[in-house]
């Protein structure tokens, strides 16, 4: 009889230990990091929460010329710097500025080449950096037209 109440014990006892370890370790253990879901996107070190980029829908230049008119700025409000490049939709570089500071900009630019007369699909692309550490924190690219005459 008395091994049979040793037994029962040593049973109880282990049945007890399997059923309940997990809960121990699971409400004692520390957990680090979140149940995985797969990939999201990764958001970039932003150090203010608006920048503003100026656009325009059509840009009107003088054919077979480099020297042009145009407005093309950083917005003084903002708290970056501003890569610009203008390019035709066949790829050509018109013309780029690296490094424009908060509140400078153009009124006047000279083409890398000369446009004959006509109506060009163009896009402006803008990449902005921090101006304290220089990291890329924004950008954009946006359509417009370009009319020669």
């Amino acid at each position: 009889m008395k091994y049979k109440r040793l037994i029962l014990i040593i049973v109880v006892f282990l049945f007890a230990a399997i059923t309940l370890s997990p809960l121990y370790l699971s409400e004692n253990k520390e957990h680090v990091g979140e149940i995985w879901d797969g990939l999201r996107p990764q958001h970039r070190v932003v150090e203010n929460e608006y920048i503003a980029i100026p656009g325009f829908s059509d840009l009107y230049m003088r054919a077979d010329y480099n020297s042009q008119n145009v407005n093309i700025y950083n917005p003084k409000e903002n708290k970056c710097s501003m890569n610009i490049e203008m390019l035709l939709d066949d790829g050509t570089l018109l013309w780029c500025v690296c490094n424009l500071m908060p509140g400078y900009g153009f009124h006047d630019i000279n083409l890398l080449s000369t446009l004959d007369r006509g109506v060009y699909d163009a896009t402006l692309r803008i990449k902005c950096f921090s101006i304290n550490t220089g990291a890329e924190i924004n950008g954009c690219s946006f359509s417009f037209k370009i009319i020669a005459e």
